[in-house]
């Protein structure tokens, strides 16, 4: 002992044996068996000090092997399955005392850290291994292993259905809002309205779609103003053009008819042998040259007079082109209006006869249904147990949930 600088009386173990226990244990003890995770402090008292220490060497949680046993440092191999935490901890005082050479064995506190699992098989959603925790109960237990077996059969399969049918109403109710707000749009525009007249039973879906629909038609109403405006210009432009050149042909014509006149005075005179042939030529060209000038404003005149007509039938053209496309649009809306009402109503039938199947088989499980039987494999024993729902379970228990006939308490 003297090789450890303490004496045996200075060594006292503060912490006696601690066991964890499950609700099973309190009529019999726990034994440990593979797969446990234990943990394990060792202490002692140090006067000098006046407070405990704790021998970090061995202190810790270590688990339980295939074989049973228990692998700790200084000590070895402590042979812990089978066995309660009391004698496993005594035998590890034992161990340490001989390999410390001290007088007195050492105590240790020694607890459940972490139990073996247990296993559900049967009748349920996902079999399997599963933590054990103390008072663990049968029903737990399958809770566990996600309840009872639900076999993927029609019910799922017409649940699904409904759900699918249900979403494509709800799908095709939207569509729907969006379809009457573009008709609505599309006929102010054929009709070349003010403004369009939506329908007034619209939800939150069908006034976002007529905000859209709105936004549109004001943006192309804007556009068609614009055109309009243009051609009004132009036929201004060319009104004022028209009005302008009639006041030149007016005046024209009036410097012809005095030039004939002069003419006319000049060919009298040329008979009496009062003026010469030279000025008749000259005012026969100046004449020519007004007559000629009345030709260009006619021919002017009458290429205005064109384009404020050419004008005018753009300004025509536009809008019966806006409405001929306004018109062949809300044709193509009203057939996708009338394939939405008949999918609508393919879509309420389908959920409907969903529905009315689902109650079938909801009413057929019902009557079919069988309370489920439950038996435990436990090591050591040669025969099933037949189980309750509140029963508890125990550390390595196999679980075996039966549909009515397949559990039982026979091999």
């Amino acid at each position: 002992m003297r090789a450890y600088g303490f004496s045996t009386a200075a060594f006292i173990a503060l912490l006696s044996v601690s066991v964890s226990l499950p609700q099973f244990a309190r009529a019999e003890e726990y034994n440990l068996g593979a797969g446990d995770r234990v943990s394990l402090k060792v202490m002692e008292w140090r006067p000098d000090r006046g407070e405990p220490y704790e021998w970090p060497g061995i202190s810790g949680e270590y688990a339980i092997g295939a074989d049973g046993a228990l692998l700790l440092p200084i000590v070895g191999a402590v042979l812990a399955g089978e066995k309660t935490v009391p004698d496993v901890a005594k035998e590890i005082g034992r161990k340490l005392q001989m390999q410390a050479g001290l007088a007195n064995p050492l105590q240790v506190a020694l607890q459940v850290a972490q139990y073996r699992p247990c296993y559900v098989l049967g009748n349920v959603e996902k079999p399997g291994e599963y933590h054990y925790h103390p008072g663990l109960t049968v029903l737990e237990a399958v809770s566990l292993a996600g309840g009872m077996y639900r076999p993927v059969d029609a019910a799922l399969q017409l649940e699904r259905q409904q759900i699918d049918a249900h979403g494509a109403l709800s799908s095709l109710a939207s569509e729907q809002q969006a379809l009457f707000a573009e008709r609505a749009r599309l006929r102010a525009e054929a009709d070349n309205a003010p403004k369009v007249a939506f329908p007034q039973s619209a939800d939150a879906v069908g006034i976002a779609a007529q905000s859209v629909q709105q936004a549109l038609f004001d943006s192309r109403r804007v556009a068609l103003n614009a055109r309009m405006q243009t051609f009004d210009e132009s036929k201004r432009l060319y009104s004022a053009e028209i009005s302008t050149l009639q006041d030149k042909l007016r005046v024209l014509s009036s410097q012809s008819d005095l030039y004939k006149a002069d003419l006319d005075n000049v060919f009298s005179l040329m008979k009496k042998g009062l003026t010469t042939e030279p000025r008749r030529i000259a005012m026969e060209q100046n004449l020519s040259q007004v007559e000629s000038t009345k030709l260009e404003v006619e021919l002017s005149i009458i290429r205005a007079q064109e384009g404020a007509a050419a004008a005018e039938r753009d300004k025509d053209d536009a809008l019966n082109t806006r409405k001929s496309e306004a018109l062949k649009d809300l044709a193509a809306i009203d057939a996708k209006i009338a394939q939405n009402d008949s999918a609508r109503a393919t879509a309420m039938r389908l959920a409907d006869e969903a529905g009315a199947r689902l109650k079938r088989e909801d009413e057929r499980v019902m009557s079919e249904q069988t309370t489920p039987v439950y038996a435990v494999r436990r090591k050591g024993l040669d025969q099933q147990i037949l189980m309750t729902e509140t029963d508890v379970l125990r550390p390595g228990d196999v679980l075996k949930v039966g549909d009515g006939g397949s559990a039982s308490a026979s091999n």
